[in-house]
């Protein structure tokens, strides 16, 4: 290729990335959280992890809120009809990431 744009443009001699370095990936886990009531659906989004470093998991019908900075754990709501169960949270983007939160429940009801 004359333009240079061809396959292994912007490899360095030898083979790698200018200017990468390799980094370490550790083999086991620095934290282990436990789930017990974490529903095993894959289309529920029952974990997120928002800008504050605080991480948000969906339990059955109960939110909890782990700070990652100190290893706090809180309840943070818990739903009322005994059928429902949380089905989604997520923080929400931009300057109101710092503790605003969306829980969805199987009810089809989303509370701030």
């Amino acid at each position: 290729n004359s333009l240079g744009g061809g396959p292994g443009a912007g490899l360095a001699k030898g083979g790698g990335r200018r200017g990468r370095t390799a980094r370490h990936v550790p083999s086991a886990p620095s934290r282990v959280l436990d789930a017990p009531d974490l529903l095993d659906d894959y289309y529920l989004n029952l974990v997120e992890w928002g800008a504050n470093n605080r991480v948000a998991v969906a339990l059955g019908a109960t939110v909890y809120i782990w700070n990652a900075a100190d290893g706090d754990t809180v309840e943070l709501a818990s739903l009322q009809a005994e059928d429902d169960y949380v089905c989604s949270v997520a923080w929400l983007p931009g300057e109101t990431s710092a503790g605003h939160l969306a829980v969805g429940s199987a009810h089809g009801v989303t509370e701030l």
